[in-house]
């Protein structure tokens, strides 16, 4: 009601206390609303982030709390705080077709805050996941050769030739 009426501080304060009488199963929920409000009506985006952060405490597995707070870390340039949430939404079970993007993106994120290693070991589950995926074994095979790991680069390059082979033949 209060939102309806663009009277954003009461309709905080409002979701506030609703938040602290929700059942467990659905302080996810208000805290959603919550953090939206922040974001979208009040225009405080730190408290948005804090909101998200907290509709996440509350329901790991929200994907709309994860996919907001995803986009603010973006937004924000803040790698670090960004990498922290893609970690913990990688430690929940996920399908392929999301894990996939999240470990190209955490692999990024690993070498570009200097930790080749972390980026090589995500890159290898995706190909666990996916053992014929081209571009990780590219990017694997890049970061072996930067690092100088030239056994682990034969394992990439091993790994890529069956791969490669069929693209070959075709061009």
């Amino acid at each position: 009601l209060h939102r309806r009426h663009r009277q954003g501080p009461q309709a905080l304060e409002a979701l506030q206390q609703l938040v602290k009488l929700a059942p467990p199963a659905g302080r996810a929920a208000v805290q959603l609303q919550i953090a939206a409000l922040c974001e979208q009506e009040l225009k405080d985006v730190e408290a948005a982030v804090a909101g998200y952060a907290q509709a996440l405490a509350f329901e790991p597995t929200s994907s709309p709390a994860f996919v907001a707070l995803h986009r603010l870390y973006q937004q924000l340039a803040r790698p670090a705080e960004l990498l922290r949430a893609i970690e913990q939404r990688l430690s929940l079970a996920l399908e392929v077709e999301e894990e996939v993007p999240l470990l190209y993106e955490a692999a990024g994120l690993w070498e570009g805050k200097g930790g080749p290693l972390q980026a090589d070991q995500r890159l290898e589950r995706i190909l666990k996941a996916r053992p014929k995926e081209e571009r990780a074994l590219a990017e694997l095979e890049r970061l072996r050769r930067a690092g100088e790991r030239w056994p682990a680069l034969a394992d990439a390059l091993s790994r890529h030739v069956p791969v490669a082979q069929p693209s070959l033949k075709k061009a």
